[in-house]
C-alpha cells in the first residue's frame, strides 16, 4: 500500500514536504514491512509532484482537487494508489 501523510488525499499548503510511505507484505513475515526507501517511485503527474526521494515529496501550487496516481515498484511488483491533491496556498 502507498499513503501520503497517512491517507490517500492531501489538502494543505503547497511547497511543503509531504510523507509518502510504501508498505509490503512478504511470505513468511508477519505484518506489513516499510519498504519506502527501497522502492522505485513513479509519479503520474510530475507537474503536481516533481519527485519523491526518501519518502518525501514537495507538492506544487495550483492543482485543486486533482487526482493522479503514484506507484511504487519493488522486485518487479508494482503497487498503485490514486491520490487526490489540493494545494491551498
Amino acid at each position: 500500500t502507498i499513503t501520503v501523510n497517512g491517507g490517500t488525499s492531501y489538502n494543505g499548503p503547497a511547497n511543503v514536504a509531504v510523507a509518502f510511505v510504501a508498505m509490503a507484505n512478504f511470505n513468511g513475515v508477519t505484518g506489513a514491512q516499510d519498504v519506502t526507501n527501497s522502492v522505485t517511485w513513479n509519479i503520474g503527474n510530475t507537474n503536481i509532484l516533481p519527485s519523491i526521494s526518501g519518502g518525501s515529496g514537495t507538492l506544487t501550487l495550483g492543482f485543486p482537487n486533482t487526482p493522479f496516481t503514484v506507484s511504487a515498484t519493488l522486485c518487479g511488483v508494482n503497487s498503485t494508489t490514486n491520490l487526490t491533491i489540493t494545494t491551498t496556498s
